[in-house]
């Protein structure tokens, strides 16, 4: 055993193995990566998701390489939660302030507190389960064009790529602090007063079914759709053109559902 050979580290110690077409004199074999820094390597991966939650913004490319190795989800999971509360309690407030919710705080004292703690946790709900369905239909989608696609990668992009909901739902929030207090009788009118306004402001219609295609098409859903389309690609490894192609019918078929539902409600209204 010369002082050529290769090292390696196992079980927390440094071993020196020897193989046996290794020339005296030659160079040790490079120690893999995570062996060779264990302890920066284990720090990187701890805040992997902090960096991969900035970079959907910042950097794309480097998000999509961290979800790739890593597929964090949980800490970027419980930071949107936490925003998307704050924003839903914020939106709430003012329906708790308009003259349509004061009669009711008249028969239920303790009206105010009762919607907002409901509001908060059909909200968290309805995101969580959001995101399932999403992660879902993405990875049985990409199912279909690469052997490399795992739900915990699809589930981990669209944690992320929710980030950019959640800068939409702020700015919507803003939006939403010039309506009149008037107009706010339900937590359906909050909603859609926190909407960020879309092609909708172009082209108006008395159409249910087209206002929900137009209302659908905004700059932060476009941006949103573009960042999975592409995300996919790069942590299932495929083309742009394939991860594209999976938003595409992704986006196509909920659209065409919340199409549909709008459609049967406003016959039904009618």
């Amino acid at each position: 055993m010369g002082p050529d050979s290769p090292r390696f580290l196992r079980g927390g110690q440094l071993e020196t193995i020897v193989t046996e077409d290794q020339a005296p004199g030659s160079q040790p074999l490079e120690r893999p990566e995570e062996l060779r820094a264990p302890n920066g390597t284990a720090e990187a991966d701890r805040n992997a998701w902090l960096r991969a939650v900035v970079g959907i913004v910042t950097s794309p490319k480097s998000s999509f390489d961290l979800i790739r190795k890593h597929q964090p989800w949980l800490g970027a999971s419980l930071l949107l939660l936490a925003a998307s509360t704050v924003q839903f309690l914020l939106a709430l407030r003012g329906l708790a302030s308009s003259p349509a919710f004061e009669g009711i705080v008249e028969v239920l004292p303790n009206a105010e507190a009762l919607v907002l703690a409901t509001g908060v946790i059909f909200a968290v709900i309805g995101l969580v389960i959001g995101w399932l369905f999403q992660a879902l239909v993405v990875w049985l989608l990409a199912v279909a064009l690469t052997s490399n696609a795992t739900f915990g990668r699809s589930f981990s992009l669209t944690v992320h790529v929710a980030v950019i909901s959640c800068l939409a739902g702020f700015v919507g929030l803003l939006l939403s602090m010039g309506a009149s207090l008037e107009s706010l009788e339900s937590p359906t009118d909050v909603a859609e007063a926190m909407v960020v306004p879309g092609l909708n402001l172009l082209l108006t219609t008395d159409n249910a079914v087209l206002n929900t295609i137009y209302s659908s098409i905004t700059p932060f859903s476009i941006w949103h759709l573009i960042l999975l389309g592409l995300g996919a690609a790069a942590v299932f490894e495929m083309s742009p053109r394939k991860g594209l192609l999976i938003v595409g019918i992704y986006w196509a078929g909920t659209t065409a559902f919340a199409a549909a539902a709008a459609g049967v409600a406003g016959v039904l209204s009618s």
